[in-house]
């Protein structure tokens, strides 16, 4: 008898999809530094994020790039994916 949990299914399905947003496949393991892994892993998470709400990726990290300097950090919240595209329609 095999005993899966739930949670290890989406964790499986989850790296499925990662697999599927970007090609580098052995070259992504090497980010140069804990820093830059940690970096790579944010953006990763927010890109996938997007994926999952049919959000167009490209297009929301364009505009909150430009958006983050000048938007005010006790709301930065309203720059996560499901509240920018709340916003945005």
């Amino acid at each position: 008898m095999i005993n899966i949990s739930t949670q290890s299914i989406y964790l499986y399905q989850s790296s499925v999809n990662m697999h599927k947003s970007f090609d580098g496949r052995k070259s992504w393991l090497f980010v140069g530094s804990k820093r830059n892994g940690v970096a790579m892993a944010n953006l990763l998470s927010l890109v996938q994020s997007c994926r999952a709400m049919n959000i167009n990726s490209q297009e929301y990290l364009e505009d909150i790039f430009k958006r983050l300097s000048a938007h005010p950090h006790k709301n930065l919240q309203e720059l996560l994916p499901d509240q920018w595209a709340a916003n945005k329609k």
